[in-house]
């Protein structure tokens, strides 16, 4: 009895769902179960108690990979380049398209061997290296460069700076992470301005010593009045040039003309100072220092 009751209420929801009076390669339609279309096709007609299903191979760019009672097939994939995108395999009414990964990009959105999305791997800024390349699964790992050490970014390890002591230069820029140290010639500024000071402190050494030994130029007259009197004419005669070109005052020259006769030669200092000659000695052997 218990086994009797059970069939019962099963054939009671066999007949309250008349969907699953169906086959699985059918659908319902009005009441009707209809043969689904194979992948590839679409519902074109539904079938009717008389009528079987029609079916239409799906148009280009379209698909259904599984039996379906629809009328309409799935659009295709579209694997885009500016999406990161490239096709793999090419869609048919049957399959869809598979999208592979471009170069350059990871995918981020992966489904049954494909990709339906991918990004731009992350490219390393200057200063910091390529700790693991991108691969078409997995993004850029960057990591910063060492101490004396840079990189553009681009490789996969920093390049040590350049050491410019080492290679007896000088240093013209120190190195960075992202530029390496700049090296030039030692400067022989500094060994030339030292060697120009040494000639310059021994020109100006020569120039005393000679300035010393030819400085005064000594003159010895003899003592007699003819000799002293066309020496007071010399004299006069620039001292007259003087006074015209208002190098020297009248007066001096006045002087001279009473000088001569009688040769006091005490009396031509001040003249003598007058016109830069100074009067060094009053003995026999005179000495006139000219400057």
């Amino acid at each position: 009895l218990f086994s009797f009751q059970i069939c019962v209420v099963f054939l009671l929801i066999v007949e309250n769902n008349p969907c699953s009076a169906c086959g699985w390669a059918q659908y319902e339609i009005d009441g009707t179960c209809c043969t689904m279309c194979t992948p590839g096709y679409f519902v074109y007609t539904h079938c009717t108690r008389t009528d079987i299903t029609v079916c239409v191979q799906c148009p280009n760019s379209t698909f259904t990979d599984k039996p379906h009672g629809r009328r309409i097939c799935n659009p295709c994939t579209a694997c885009n380049d500016d999406s990161g995108l490239k096709t793999v395999k090419e869609c048919k009414p049957s399959s869809d398209a598979v999208c592979g990964v471009l170069e350059g990009n990871y995918c981020i959105d992966p489904y049954e061997g494909g990709c339906r999305a991918a990004k731009k791997h992350t490219t390393c800024k200057p200063g910091h290296f390529i700790k693991h390349p991108g691969t078409h699964s997995n993004d850029t790992v960057c990591e910063n460069c060492p101490g004396n050490s840079f990189s553009d970014g681009t490789s996969t390890f920093c390049i040590p700076h350049t050491n410019c002591k080492a290679k007896r230069l000088s240093t013209v820029k120190a190195g960075d992470s992202v530029s390496d140290a700049e090296c030039g010639e030692r400067s022989r500024i500094p060994l030339i301005v030292v060697i120009i000071a040494l000639v310059s402190v021994l020109v100006v050494i020569v120039g005393e010593v000679l300035k010393f030994k030819y400085k005064k130029i000594k003159i010895e007259p003899p003592l007699n009045g003819e000799y002293f009197c066309n020496l007071i004419k010399i004299i006069g005669d620039y001292c007259n040039s003087a006074v015209r070109t208002g190098l020297l005052k009248s007066h001096f020259c006045a002087l001279l003309i009473t000088t001569c006769p009688n040769q006091d030669h005490r009396s031509l200092e001040p003249i003598l100072e007058a016109l830069d000659v100074r009067l060094t000695g009053l003995h026999p052997e005179w000495d006139y220092s000219i400057y």
